[in-house]
């Protein structure tokens, strides 16, 4: 396929400022597994992609108002056992463990749920009082999750990481007003869609060592990460297409060097989800009938499409790869 050149969102790289957008907030919705492909773009990765067989697209999360599922290995949805009474409206996961939202605000925590059998704790989070639904995210160890909560409403944000189970936290203090959820860009760094003192919106990226804190090259709503770092994922909103390739090409001339992955006409992405490996990546697209996952897998060098879920109704959706 013909991979186009990039288009950057603004001169400086930001976006304008638009509504906070809330993370892992999920409107009732019917998710069913639809036979019928998306477009099969596909592009050559540079030399060094990983080889091997096509990965099983077995276990991604996906919720949705009052159904929490997972794919099996055919990429056909089922239902996974939640915490008892809870409604689950969002998911973060990483190697194997699970951290869910209910629809009353509350946080649980499955340290282990790669035999189908999680088993639910109930996680104290720290929150910033305004009744919003948490910003957070699980590192992609499993091991600890982040917390993105204001402090000066409209001006500053902090991001909290807890230690899980210890509950050992620490803070960095962000001059930023707060305006998405935390992704994990590798173990030690979380990205953050923020406003800047010049009302430009865009990702910035917070070092949890050093607490420095570092503008982002932005194109678009949404950006994810594999285990490691080396490879990230990222939309551009002027196109409607997904770049997906090596954390070092996440620069205006570098999308060239990544591969782009076209959507179904008249859809734009919501939110990305790339696994531990950084091979298997699910793209939610909102439609004007509803939403559905784009799902891709690299193989052999080669990203290349697997049939699409299709979600109905009109509220977000969202999805976590278990590993």
């Amino acid at each position: 396929m013909t991979v186009h050149p990039p288009i950057l969102r603004g001169s400086s790289s930001r976006r304008p400022a638009s509504g906070r957008r809330a993370a892992l907030v999920l409107a009732a919705g019917c998710l069913a597994a639809c036979s019928s492909p998306v477009p099969p773009p596909v592009s050559r990765l540079p030399s060094g992609a990983p080889s091997s067989s096509p990965p099983s697209v077995e276990g991604l999360l996906v919720a949705s108002g009052a159904t929490f599922q997972a794919t099996d290995s055919s990429g056909d949805l089922h239902p996974v056992a939640g915490p008892i009474g809870a409604v689950i409206v969002g998911v973060t996961a990483g190697s194997g463990a699970i951290v869910v939202l209910d629809d009353r605000f509350g946080a649980w925590h499955a340290p282990n749920a790669s035999d189908g059998r999680p088993d639910w704790q109930r996680l104290s989070i720290p929150t910033d009082g305004s009744g919003d639904r948490p910003l957070l995210a699980l590192s992609p160890a499993g091991d600890r999750i982040a917390i993105a909560r204001e402090s000066v409403p409209g001006q500053t944000f902090d991001l909290v990481v807890v230690g899980l189970p210890s509950g050992d936290s620490r803070a960095t203090a962000v001059d930023h007003q707060l305006n998405g959820p935390p992704i994990w860009l590798d173990p030690t760094t979380v990205a953050i869609d923020a406003i800047g003192p010049n009302q430009q919106s865009g990702f910035v990226a917070i070092d949890l060592e050093s607490h420095a804190v570092a503008d982002l090259p932005t194109f678009g709503v949404a950006l994810a990460a594999s285990m490691d770092g080396s490879r990230v994922a990222i939309d551009e909103s002027a196109s409607g297409n997904v770049f997906v390739g090596a954390r070092a090409d996440l620069t205006a001339d570098g999308l060239a060097r990544m591969t782009r992955i076209v959507g179904p006409p008249a859809t734009g992405p919501e939110s990305l989800a790339l696994d531990g490996a950084g091979a298997r990546l699910a793209i939610v697209r909102r439609t004007t009938s509803g939403a559905t996952i784009q799902m891709v897998v690299l193989s052999d060098g080669v990203w290349t499409a697997v049939p699409t879920l299709q979600v109905a109704g009109d509220g977000p959706i969202s999805v976590a790869w278990l590993r």
